[in-house]
């Protein structure tokens, strides 16, 4: 992932990493796959990308532009948009 602007959350036990914020011309690439936003925070537990700020995803399921709100389920291979 890319950005102007990426944030950490880490768990304080182990430092495993429980979410990721990106901010500012944000680009998620994974083979086959690429997400696009001003604003993307990303859990680790679920897995899940919630992409703001004229977001757009491409996989080779799905091809999502025009939402207010991209949320990628990445554990499951679900995508849902508002």
């Amino acid at each position: 992932m890319t950005a102007a602007r990426l944030t950490a959350f880490c768990e304080a036990t182990n430092g495993a990493l429980r979410e990721l914020v990106a901010e500012g011309g944000v680009v998620a690439e994974q083979p086959g796959s690429v997400a696009r936003a001003e604003r993307t925070a990303y859990t680790a537990a679920t897995e899940i990308l919630e992409l703001t700020g004229q977001p757009t995803l491409r996989t080779p399921d799905a091809n999502v532009a025009g939402a207010e709100k991209i949320i990628w389920d990445r554990k499951h291979n679900r995508v849902s948009a508002r």
